[in-house]
């Protein structure tokens, strides 16, 4: 067997296989012969027939066997006598195949690799990060009305007519220029406010009756928020099954009873200011490790496996759609659009993807693995965000399931990592202007808007209620 590799660039590679005719004649015999067990050539009886009529009758199928057998057996033999040409091998996939009269074949595999090249190290850089703003009890007091609009009892209303404040519950169906169904969804619970996904319908409802049904066309404004509906006109056909208005409960020691493990308005007060401290400090860690990873960035220039880069833009165009499925949008089926939003990621993904890479070199450097207990304290802690006594081996084996049991080690070792780089330098606060951070894109306008509300709702909750969340979201 004759092997050898061209380089198509610093990620992929040509891996040639070459067999001589005494180096297949046995196993192309062998292949034949097994056809000729089972084949059907009229006129002759089974396993009568010549062995050039069998050829001739399961050419195709010869030749698949004879591919199988040269990736799961000449292949690997191949890749170990040029491993060190081929580096560490990602992605492979045989794209060219010829056997001659003489039964000798001529095999080509597209393979990609890990790029190679010098890892430079931290060497104790002064970063810039932003200065958080920190209003610990102006925030408080945010997440108290928060919790108030989140424990609100909502009942039906004794009037017929939707008002603004309102939550409805409506049949809506939208319909774009094309007549493609965008929204559809039969029992809509929807609040008649200014803010949201459906904001923009809001004033049409607004004034409706029990049982009207009413058509209107809304064009939405070009932000991100809006998602696959930004910038375009869609017609709608509302009914208003329901009205409804809320009751927001007062803020006092039953008030906190009703939210956990609380005596006193007081120890929930408490309570949210610990959690929001400990945000504040996980929010500056994050500052300190996105200024690391630009810096390390800025420091290695190489190329990123064409494979990676495509997995991760595809999961990152699920989750989009995904994301989009909860507000009651269908399923999205135009490849069109499916592709557009796969193109806005790549950049994106090729990004994370090389993020990804510099820290698992430096994994390997500074040898940092994520050991039993540490794996075992993570599953802990998503095991007590269930509630009750939930053993840690039963999450395991759902993580298992679900192949996620790598992902928890990944994030393991990746703390680790930055623990190490994070030492490795020091950071100066500095406040961000609009005139440093340049003018707001609608991009930009959409991230502060999600991170404001991510404060609000989410960073600052009570202990108890973020555990349950996350331990819903890492469990499920």
């Amino acid at each position: 067997m004759e092997t050898r590799v061209e380089t198509l660039s610093s990620v992929t590679r040509k891996l040639v296989i070459e067999l001589k005719p005494d180096e297949m004649n046995e196993q192309y015999g062998s292949i034949v012969k097994e056809f000729k067990k089972i084949a059907k050539i009229p006129g002759f009886r089974k396993n009568k027939a010549p062995l050039h009529l069998i050829e001739a009758r399961y050419r195709k199928e010869i030749d698949q066997e004879i591919i199988r057998f040269i990736a799961n057996e000449k292949y690997p033999e191949a890749v170990e006598t040029v491993k060190d040409e081929l580096g560490k091998i990602i992605r492979e996939e045989i794209i060219n195949y010829k056997m001659d009269p003489d039964h000798s074949v001529s095999a080509e595999f597209y393979v990609e690799v890990l790029p190679e090249f010098e890892l430079k190290d931290m060497d104790t850089p002064t970063l810039t990060i932003p200065k958080q703003e920190k209003k610990p009890e102006e925030t408080i007091k945010n997440v108290l009305a928060d919790l108030q609009q989140q424990h609100a009892e909502i009942k039906p209303v004794d009037r017929e007519t939707a008002e603004a404040g309102d939550f409805v519950e409506l049949k809506l169906n939208g319909v774009d220029k094309n007549g493609n169904t965008v929204v559809q969804n039969e029992e809509l619970k929807l609040e008649l406010s200014e803010e949201g996904y459906f904001a923009p319908v809001v004033p049409e409802i607004i004034g409706m009756k029990i049982g009207e049904e009413k058509t209107f066309s809304v064009t939405y404004p070009e932000e991100e928020q809006f998602g696959m509906l930004k910038g375009e006109t869609i017609s709608y056909t509302a009914t208003v099954n329901r009205i409804m208005e809320k009751t927001v409960p007062e803020l006092n020691d039953d008030f906190a009873k009703k939210i956990g493990k609380f005596e006193t308005l007081a120890e929930l007060e408490e309570d949210i200011r610990k959690n929001l401290m400990e945000k504040y400090e996980q929010a500056e860690r994050a500052a300190k490790q996105r200024a690391v990873m630009d810096y390390l960035l800025s420091r290695h220039e190489f190329e990123v496996p064409p494979i990676l880069i495509h997995e991760e833009a595809r999961k990152m165009t699920e989750d989009y759609f995904s994301q989009l499925a909860r507000y009651g949008l269908p399923p999205e089926k135009d490849e069109e659009k499916i592709r557009a939003v796969y193109e806005q990621n790549r950049t994106e993904a090729e990004q994370r993807v090389k993020e990804g890479i510099l820290l698992g070199r430096f994994a390997e450097k500074y040898e940092v693995k994520a050991d039993e207990a540490e794996i075992n304290n993570t599953l802990a802690k998503i095991a007590a965000g269930f509630g009750g006594d939930v053993p840690v081996e039963k999450v395991r084996k759902v993580l298992e399931e679900k192949d996620e049991m790598e992902n928890i080690e990944s994030k393991i070792r990746q703390d680790k990592v930055f623990d190490i780089l994070l030492s490795n330098a020091a950071f100066e606060e500095k406040e961000m202007s609009k005139e440093n951070s340049g003018d707001d894109t609608a991009d930009e306008k959409t991230a502060e808007k999600t991170n404001k509300k991510t404060a609000a709702e989410t960073a600052s909750e009570p202990k108890e209620k973020t555990e349950e969340t996350n331990a819903d979201s890492d469990g499920d």
